[in-house]
This record gives C-alpha cells, sequence and structure tokens, in this order.
C-alpha cells in the first residue's frame, strides 16, 4: 500500500500578508467551521484596533468595524455573527458588548446587567 506524504521542501501558500495589511501582531480568532478568521490587531493606540474578516476561501479580507479600541471577539455557534467587546473609558464598566451579523453587517449593542 502507496501512501502519500508532504513535501517538506514545498513552501506553504502564503493567503494573507498580515506586514503588508498593517495588522499589528493580531489575535487571530477561527470560526468553529473553518470559513472564516476574525482579526484584532494589537496597536498600543487601541483605536486603532479594528475588527477585520478573513474569508479563508475567497482570501479577502474585509473591515468589519473600524470605530477602534476593540479587545477581543468570538464567533457565534451558527458563525454567524461575530460577539465582541469595545473598550469605552466613560462607561460604568469599560466595556460594551457587540455583535455584527456577518451577512448584513448590521450591528447590534448589548445590554450588560
Amino acid at each position: 500500500m502507496k501512501t502519500e506524504t508532504a513535501n517538506p521542501t514545498k513552501d506553504p501558500e502564503q493567503i494573507l500578508d498580515i506586514g503588508k495589511a498593517e495588522l499589528l501582531n493580531p489575535k487571530i480568532i477561527p470560526s468553529s467551521s473553518d470559513e472564516y478568521l476574525a482579526l484584532i490587531p494589537q496597536f498600543n493606540q487601541t483605536s486603532k484596533n479594528h475588527i477585520y474578516l478573513f474569508d479563508l476561501s475567497q482570501k479577502e479580507l474585509t473591515e468589519l468595524v473600524s470605530d477602534g479600541n476593540q479587545i477581543n471577539a468570538v464567533f457565534s455557534p451558527d458563525n454567524s455573527k461575530l460577539i465582541y467587546s469595545t473598550s469605552i473609558q466613560d462607561s460604568e464598566n469599560g466595556r460594551q458588548l457587540s455583535w455584527i451579523d456577518l451577512e448584513t453587517k448590521a450591528i447590534q449593542d448589548l445590554k450588560i446587567n
């Protein structure tokens, strides 16, 4: 029985140049379906920390949230939404939770009690 093995000298395909996209040391959050990666750059000036969505099949990078100060994100179980937190200095708890619908790009703020 013959089996195929990966060629260790073959370079993997580069699908995104993070440096060229100017995403500094991003947090990378994979969707459970392996369709998408959410990327949040980690700039010292957090106002530059936007949320980007990388579609792995289309190899396209899209800026989803451009308000800045995004901290973290997680995909909903069905991968239709991205729930994310934003640092807000003048709020009671210092953070705002929101979600964005990946199809419509509609954003909804969530109340934290």
